[in-house]
């Protein structure tokens, strides 16, 4: 096990401020992947987003600078890969970011963006810089055939990535609104922080700002 100050140190070699730990996931040969990124108006030294990976026993690990290509470096604030859809193809890392957009990574180098939820109102991090909440969720779901996505505007989005890539504005079924606790007439509609999928009960479950669990 790898303690959370570990990865974080690691970090620090590149950034000359406290980088902000954007997503988590897990490859489909099983092997984990995490993605450290720094704020965008602080300085670094080298590419700030790292792709990392553990051996088999999961005590070596070994670390890839990601590369935004030429979209503009944003703050990730989730990530999730998608699985190849033929035997040996290219798997692809999906990442959300705080604008409200989807990149999308193929290899080491970011290939494009796509317009996905809005950005929703601008907070105060952990480190005391303001951002967006932007996409706070990403959940490959249903064998890795749908993408689903949650953002500050309230919604829940459900991709078709059934050829293992993603498209803009291609989804595999109808969003998913949220509504405020308080009733219609209140315009604070929650947004989304967390979200899963359950197999067994083909049901998505949504984490909010209000501090709720909706199914």
């Amino acid at each position: 096990m790898i303690r959370a100050s570990e990865p974080i140190d690691l970090c620090r070699e590149t950034c000359a401020a406290r980088p902000v730990l954007g997503g988590l996931c897990r490859s489909t040969d099983r092997r984990p992947a995490g993605a450290c990124f720094a704020p965008p108006q602080h300085r670094c030294v080298h590419p700030a987003a790292q792709l990392w990976s553990g051996g088999d026993a999961g005590t070596s690990w070994s670390s890839k600078p990601l590369s935004f290509g030429r979209l503009p470096m944003q703050n990730v604030t989730s990530a999730q890969w998608l699985p190849p859809r033929a035997s040996g193809g290219e798997q692809l890392i999906v990442a959300g970011t705080d604008d409200g957009q989807l990149y999308v990574f193929k290899g080491l180098a970011a290939v494009k963006a796509i317009a996905a939820h809005r950005p929703g109102p601008k907070q105060i991090m952990s480190d005391g810089h303001p951002a967006h909440n932007g996409v706070r969720g990403l959940r490959a779901a249903k064998g890795g055939s749908v993408l689903l996505s949650g953002g500050a505007d309230g919604t829940v989005l459900q991709w078709d990535t059934s050829d293992g890539s993603i498209q803009e504005a291609r989804f595999a079924g109808r969003a998913v609104q949220l509504k405020s606790p308080f009733g219609p007439g209140d315009r604070n509609v929650p947004a989304v922080r967390a979200l899963d999928y359950s197999t067994d009960l083909d049901r998505i479950v949504v984490g909010t700002s209000n501090c709720d669990v909706c199914e």
